[in-house]
């Protein structure tokens, strides 16, 4: 009977050990899955030097029929060639959801509605930039009398036409830069704008979130909305709010896509996005949208779960094994007998 207690303890200890051992090593997984979930990345870019800089890179006008103005152009070379370019007027249009202007050649369009690169000339055709010179020139502009409302575009050209090595050399520039002119001609005109997309992921393990947003312009004329975008948590307060990020949206029907990143790596539950902009000449037109998604870290939730069900379960087992555990037994009769035998 002392044997078999002895076994029983010796059995208790090893099923405690094992159950602490069972905990420690879902415990160290848990430690381990979280930090490689958890530890910041880095990341490294590098951005080479630009060696030719443009000012302005854009230029907005709101003129009437039959006005005119000039201004002043700038070019910064701060390469180690001297750079002849020639610069020269030519219509633009956008035609992609990222804004990318498209310069069009002399009758590329016919009839482009839009055009604007005849009210626009230049003191000089061609400009002798020395390295690591800034040069200037004149610009002038005339919006013709019968001009029609809403949104005209083109563009200033710079073309490379020449490029001389100096001491000390340097690699060639074979680009082509502008600076973007966009006007708006005064005048009645249609102001319509539409947000056709407003959406984030529906379920996340983790954050930011991702809100993609994608705005038409059905109007006349180029627009700016300007608002902000806000996300709310399932008990309706504000966690975080971002200005939307400027964008020049072109007239007939081109949409362009807006990307935000928003909220932090720990979120829990529903979320709520919204969208409040406004747009047009007098920016009082809105733009509302809104979107609900999921945050929740499922992984970490699964291990938390598995590691408390081990413990209890350890737990219940050793409590019954407790209660429900060997006694220990008086001798037996016939031992008794004996000594009392001897005692005679």
């Amino acid at each position: 009977m002392l044997k078999t207690t002895a076994q029983s303890k010796l059995l208790t200890k090893k099923l405690r050990t094992g159950v602490l051992l069972g905990a420690l090593s879902l415990s160290l997984v848990t430690t381990l899955v979280a930090s490689k979930l958890l530890a910041p990345k880095i990341f490294a870019q590098v951005e080479g030097g630009r060696s030719i800089t443009i000012s302005p890179p854009s230029l907005p006008f709101s003129l009437k029929p039959g006005d005119k103005t000039e201004g002043q152009l700038a070019l910064i070379n701060d390469s180690n060639t001297d750079i002849t370019f020639t610069i020269s007027a030519f219509d633009m249009i956008v035609q992609d959801d990222k804004g990318t202007p498209e310069v069009l050649p002399a009758g590329t369009i016919m009839n482009n509605k839009y055009a604007a690169s005849s009210w626009i000339g230049v003191d000089s055709p061609t400009l002798r930039v020395l390295a690591h010179t800034r040069e200037t020139l004149r610009y002038y502009v005339q919006v013709p009398a019968d001009a029609g409302p809403g949104g005209h575009y083109a563009a200033i050209v710079y073309r490379p036409a020449k490029i001389e090595a100096a001491k000390g050399s340097g690699a060639a520039i074979n680009q082509q830069l502008a600076t973007l002119v966009y006007f708006d001609v005064a005048g009645p005109i249609k102001e319509s704008a539409q947000v056709k997309r407003f959406v984030a992921p529906g379920f996340s393990e983790y954050g930011p979130i991702k809100l993609t947003t994608e705005i038409a312009n059905y109007g006349d004329t180029h627009i700016k909305p300007i608002g902000t975008i806000s996300v709310n948590n399932m008990l309706g307060k504000t966690i975080v709010t971002r200005k939307l990020s400027e964008a020049n949206i072109f007239p007939g029907g081109i949409s362009r896509v807006i990307e935000e990143t928003m909220g932090e790596k720990w979120m829990l539950g529903r979320y709520e996005a919204k969208l409040m902009a406004t747009y047009g000449r007098s920016n009082n037109l809105p733009l509302v949208a809104n979107v609900a998604f999921w945050v929740f870290p499922w992984k970490i939730a699964v291990l938390i779960l598995v590691l408390l069900v081990a413990a209890t379960l350890g737990y219940l087992f050793m409590r019954k094994h407790k209660k429900h555990g060997p006694t220990h037994t008086p001798p037996p009769p016939q031992a008794k007998e004996t000594e009392e035998v001897k005692t005679a």
